[in-house]
């Protein structure tokens, strides 16, 4: 079965996890298109959602008015403007959101008409929020195709969050929710209900469910939603291995990019760094901090994602390298770096764990959701169980103070070439696509 025209849906054409996933598979189906809330590029089958044409003529007046008014500078204008479009254009929606509803009014994509730009063999979706993406349409999108979705996150079922950490609300229901303020964050605890709301829709869509690890799935399996996937299977992550590969001359490389040569170089890749809950910035700086003063020895902490200024101490830097687009320049900046350190709060299965093994980067990590199923421990890197800065330190202490670096090197891009590579999870979804379209030519049949 020829699988061509497949219609892909994501927040984002590229940025983020999921943005990276989807874009490679977009890339490896011929005639597929990538509809998103950012980019449009239709020479690249990129297409960007458009809700604010099928918005109110008040709703697109106020914003015309709030962005000229900005551009000018007019004082007060601004103010004025923003409150009529955020309270005033949409109020049946603004109520919504004061009582802690999830947003799903977002009518460029109400029907799929409105913004698939022809008919699509296969829909699957990845990240459908935050604020592009009317879940609700999901139904109508089943009715016309098949449909597949690749959870990044506990998103689909709960009552608001992306990641419930520690709380197990999410199996009996949600409701008395101990922190909206997870992104995606609501202002009243509406949550039993927004979660009554995911099921129904789940219900009568009827989709197909990927996850990347066997945490995520496990997760799925004991929540409320479960039942209203036809089926669920683990296809993880895939790392482009000609893209992230080893680079022998490392200081070389750092004389390149201005790097101290000589340092024990750590490395971190992400977006948001310092504000995101979820990436745990200052356990991660206080624990090289701690490193450098008991080994005696210069670190650096390369942070890959963000702008900002260094932050320094006695034998420690902390630098940042802001935005990287360029695969090139992401691969160097591994290959700067000792090893890769990921000391997350909860990340469901990183990338950049998977691209710094492709690179011959060993990892340290905290033992969270997916993260155990990327590493081979003592091989390709270690997960270490503290929540404590100086136990951090010493268990890292330790450890590279005792292993054959030269060994990890060639585990980590053996393990990813093995498991985690490219080509693997292309094989993964093709074969998924493959079945999902048999099973639906037999239903229409019968």
């Amino acid at each position: 079965m020829e699988l061509t025209n497949i219609a892909f849906i994501n927040y984002t054409a590229s940025g983020g996890g999921a943005g990276k996933i989807c874009s490679l598979l977009h890339q490896s189906f011929q005639g597929s298109i990538l509809y998103n809330y950012f980019d449009s590029n239709s020479s690249n089958g990129i297409v960007k959602i458009d809700n604010f044409t099928f918005r109110n003529s008040f709703h697109r007046t106020c914003k015309r008015l709030l962005e000229l008014s900005l551009n000018k500078k007019i004082p007060i204008l601004p103010r004025l403007y923003a409150f009529l479009l955020n309270h005033v254009s949409e109020p049946i929606r603004s109520i919504n959101i004061c009582l802690g509803k999830e947003d799903f009014c977002f009518p460029g994509t109400s029907n799929p008409s409105r913004y698939l730009l022809n008919e699509p063999t296969l829909v699957h979706a990845h990240n459908l929020f935050p604020s592009f993406f009317d879940f609700h349409s999901l139904k109508a999108l089943s009715k016309k195709y098949p449909v597949l979705i690749t959870a990044h996150d506990c998103w689909l079922m709960t009552g608001h969050c992306a990641h419930p950490f520690d709380c197990n609300r999410f199996e009996t229901g949600c409701g008395n929710c101990p922190d909206l303020l997870i992104p995606p964050a609501i202002i009243r605890d509406n949550t039993r209900q927004n979660l009554k709301v995911k099921n129904r829709i789940l219900s009568s869509a009827k989709p197909y469910l990927a996850t990347p690890s066997k945490w995520l799935k496990d997760m799925f399996l004991r929540s409320k939603v479960i039942e209203s996937f036809q089926e669920i299977r683990v296809i993880p992550n895939g790392v482009n291995t000609e893209d992230f590969f080893p680079i022998l001359e490392k200081k070389a490389l750092r004389i390149k990019h201005q790097i101290e040569e000589n340092a024990l170089i750590f490395s971190f890749v992400g977006n948001k760094i310092q504000s995101n809950p979820w990436k745990s910035f200052g356990l991660m700086i206080d624990t090289l901090k701690i490193l450098a003063q008991i080994t005696n020895q210069r670190i650096i902490f390369l942070c890959i994602g963000e702008d900002g200024e260094p932050i320094e101490s006695h034998n420690f830097k902390c630098q940042f390298i802001g935005h990287v687009n360029e695969v090139q320049l992401l691969n160097e900046l591994y290959n700067c770096s000792d090893f890769y350190l990921h000391l997350a709060k909860a990340d469901t299965f990183p990338n950049a764990v998977l691209e710094a093994q492709s690179c011959g980067i060993p990892v340290f990590a905290n033992p969270v959701c997916g993260i155990p199923e990327q590493i081979e421990q003592d091989k390709t890197g270690w997960l270490l169980k503290s929540s404590e800065p100086y136990q951090f330190a010493n268990q890292i202490k330790s450890i590279i103070t005792s292993c054959n670096y030269d060994n990890l090197q060639q585990a980590c891009r053996d393990h990813i070439l093995k498991n985690f590579s490219l080509e693997k999870m292309i094989r993964s979804y093709r074969a998924f696509y493959s079945e999902i379209l048999k099973q639906n030519i037999k239903e229409n049949r019968n």
